[in-house]
């Protein structure tokens, strides 16, 4: 800066707080791509009842958006599969894969019980059994979080087909039980828990401070970090040590 001495500048550069945003894109999306093990190529939505909550990168390039009812989604990727085999039937006999619709866990009630349901995904689902400190996040990966995750993700692939066939475009009503997020919860505790091994490996325990903002986004604080002189900043990148 014009005027500045360099030590005045470095100082007043220190004192800059270093925050940065890590977004789990299309996370709703794609923890049930890694459940059902589809490939990432699939135009997969996610549904809470007749509504798209959550949408992929291939099913947006149909026109497929959130809001859209079961009924619009089938329209769409039908429509989108028609013009694309049109595009390409001269050069390319392969079927292009339809869009898929998937619903939010259910949780079957009695019909005597009050239905409380859940709120689905949002951009701001804060949830309070979110751990929003560096121990926290870590302890999530306890016995008891790992034994859970495993049995939702951890399938043999005869599984994955058994539910895949079970679950895809199927229709579900209120009357039905509530939504559950729980497993968007376990599916955040163990990234998370992987993302803050990584810092710690990386960046050094005492150099940031890792917060959830929302159940796939998080806050890293690496002011210290980008601080100390006497670690380049591209120590990441090239594998380096604490």
């Amino acid at each position: 800066m014009e005027g500045m001495s360099s030590d005045i500048y470095n100082d007043a550069t220190r004192r800059t707080r270093v925050i940065l945003l890590l977004d789990l894109d299309c996370f709703y999306a794609q923890v049930e791509m890694v459940r059902l093990g589809l490939p990432p190529e699939w135009p997969v939505s996610l549904l809470q009842w007749d509504s798209a909550l959550a949408v992929n990168y291939p099913a947006r390039a149909m026109g497929i958006v959130r809001g859209d009812s079961l009924f619009q989604i089938q329209q769409k990727s039908a429509s989108y599969c028609r013009q694309q085999q049109h595009q390409q039937q001269q050069q390319h006999n392969q079927k292009m894969t339809e869009a898929v619709a998937l619903h939010l866990p259910i949780i079957s009630i009695s019909p005597s019980t009050t239905i409380l349901e859940e709120e689905g995904p949002t951009k701001n689902d804060d949830d309070s059994s979110l751990a929003t400190n560096n121990t926290a996040i870590l302890n999530d990966s306890d016995c008891s979080i790992e034994a859970a995750y495993d049995k939702e993700f951890r399938l043999s692939e005869e599984k994955r087909k058994e539910l895949f066939a079970k679950e895809k475009n199927r229709m579900r009503r209120q009357h039905e039980g509530k939504a559950s997020l729980e497993r968007y919860r376990l599916a955040s505790s163990r990234i998370f828990s992987v993302i803050l091994e990584a810092l710690n490996d990386h960046v050094g325990k005492a150099c940031f401070v890792l917060e959830r903002a929302s159940i796939d986004e998080l806050y890293v604080d690496v002011t210290d970090h980008c601080n100390d002189d006497s670690r380049p900043v591209w120590a990441v990148c090239n594998g380096g040590g604490n």
